[in-house]
């Protein structure tokens, strides 16, 4: 696969819907609606433009990093990404996609 790097501003008003429907492109994220979640998922870097995160899990496995919203920082960690320095995304444990089935049976030997 042929992946592309074109910087794509992701704020509020994009959804899930629309990131995941262009997979190849790289992207900064502003935190909102859980895209830090589907970076981490699709093993696609996200650099998250503010000070801090609810999803200090993502930043753990290396699919997230956080800058904050010095512009230096910002392009100097875009170009990182771009030149192929980045640490690898790994998908935390249990992040695939059966928490559904673990809860049933869970639930089955409880009740």
């Amino acid at each position: 696969m042929t992946v592309r790097y074109e910087l794509r501003l992701q704020n509020v008003g994009d959804g899930p819907e629309d990131f995941l429907a262009d997979r190849g492109v790289l992207r900064f994220t502003v935190e909102h609606r859980h895209l830090q979640e589907e970076t981490s998922i699709l093993k696609v870097p996200c650099i998250t433009m503010r000070e801090s995160t609810e999803r200090p899990i993502t930043v753990e496995v290396g699919s997230n990093q956080i800058v904050g919203t010095d512009p230096a920082r910002i392009i100097e960690t875009y170009r990182n990404v771009i030149g192929g320095d980045w640490r690898e995304p790994q998908v935390p444990e249990l992040w695939d996609g059966k928490a559904a089935a673990r809860i049933a049976e869970i639930l089955a030997e409880k009740l």
